[in-house]
């Protein structure tokens, strides 16, 4: 795919700005479709070309990218990351709509298209199931039930426009570049200063994955010829959010009783098992995840020193 034009949604966010820098080492021609006030990173100036979304729908996306045509069409946005953004309407347009109107714009301009869907699109599962793609999808947690419906409305789409499509439901993806509340970076904030890290029980089962093999993932999706369906892009094995935190301070040198495991309640949508089965992945995208859990976690912790100017 070298050389070849690509867009990119959520461009500037944790997993696009890896994917990003991915594609621009590989030679490819980046576009970015963007929101008007989103930052553009400074090492990307004079390198990518920026589109400002005036809409999200069908017929202002196809005004805004005119006559260009690409190979492959990257959507990584998403609405209600954050807990607290719930807006039924917002969560409807970006999560369940705009995915949609991407299979179009795909189908116009000539594109595979690559969609990241979520570990929460899966309704509860009992402790030990490991999720496959087809198994029961959320349908009372607004966030994940609005990325499932994008989904499906996504994977319908593509198959009536005869439009490729990988859609890639990621687990709980960790690494440099998080968002300073998420877990890895709140957690190195806080034990680097010495300072007690409070903490939810710790017992949820999780399927952490660095966002090296996230990116991986994308770029085998888009450079392959998968088959139109739905991908896990996990480890296949469970940690708990307290080994996670555990394994943070023994990188960095700092003892375990920092973590202040139940000081603060879960919360109310916090699942206790959440593990993904990758085999589908493995098969069609030649996915392999390059990390461990605990080469991945001194992997992020040494880039994000590095980030930081520290030895």
């Amino acid at each position: 795919m070298t050389g070849a034009p690509v867009l990119v949604t959520g461009g500037t966010g944790f997993i696009g700005g890896h994917l990003v820098d991915r594609l621009l080492a590989e030679g490819c021609a980046v576009t970015l479709l963007a929101r008007p006030g989103a930052a553009i990173p400074a090492r990307w100036q004079q390198r990518v070309e920026v589109l400002r979304l005036t809409g999200m729908d069908y017929a202002a996306m196809i005004d805004l990218v005119g006559s260009r045509r690409f190979s492959v069409i990257y959507h990584l946005a998403a609405a209600g990351v954050l807990p607290q953004d719930r807006n039924i309407e917002t969560l409807l347009a970006v999560n369940t709509l705009w995915p949609v109107a991407l299979v179009r714009l795909a189908a116009a301009t000539g594109a595979r298209l690559v969609v990241t869907g979520s570990s929460a699109e899966y309704a509860p599962a009992s402790d030990g199931t490991l999720l496959v793609e087809t198994a029961p999808l959320e349908t009372e947690r607004l966030y994940g039930a609005t990325k499932a419906a994008g989904g499906l409305a996504t994977l319908a789409a593509a198959h009536s426009l005869g439009v490729p499509v990988a859609y890639l439901r990621l687990f709980n993806v960790y690494g440099p570049g998080e968002a300073a509340h998420r877990l890895l970076p709140s957690l190195v904030s806080q034990l680097a200063r010495e300072t007690p890290v409070a903490l939810s029980d710790g017992l949820q089962i999780r399927d952490f994955i660095h966002v090296g093999d996230v990116v991986e993932a994308l770029w085998q999706a888009g450079t392959g010829e998968a088959r139109t369906a739905a991908f896990n892009i996990s480890t296949g094995t469970g940690h708990s959010v307290r080994d996670f935190a555990c394994a943070v301070a023994r990188a960095l040198g700092r003892p375990e009783s920092l973590l202040r495991f139940g000081a603060l309640p879960r919360r109310p949508d916090d699942l206790a098992w959440l593990v993904g089965d990758n085999a589908r992945a493995r098969a069609s995208l030649s996915f392999q995840p390059r990390f461990d859990f605990a080469s991945g976690i001194d992997c992020a912790i040494a880039a994000l020193r590095s980030d930081k100017g520290e030895e």
